[in-house]
């Protein structure tokens, strides 16, 4: 039972050292379900597909004007903003 505590425990501070981060950062994750989960990562001067490694820059893309759409298919992503879908992609 402490076992099960600690490992809980664990990962909510991993949750919370990852949202810490992308904030001091100026960075946000996004997933596209098109694309079978691939997740997207804005940042001050664009938006990076982590999977391809194709970059999209400019105003549209960067992570103060960024709104999840796909740069690549018409899409609306969904934004790594819980811990559920944290664990899911980003682990």
């Amino acid at each position: 039972m402490m076992q099960a505590a600690y490992d809980e425990r664990q990962k909510s501070m991993d949750y919370i050292d990852y949202q810490r981060t992308n904030y001091v950062r100026g960075q946000s994750d996004w997933i596209s379900t098109m694309e079978d989960g691939t997740v997207y990562q804005s940042d001050r001067t664009g938006t990076k597909n982590t999977a391809t490694g194709d970059y999209y820059e400019g105003q549209p893309y960067n992570y103060f004007n960024f709104a999840g759409k796909n740069p690549k298919y018409s899409e609306q992503m969904q934004e790594i903003n819980s811990r559920d879908l944290f664990e899911r992609y980003k682990k």
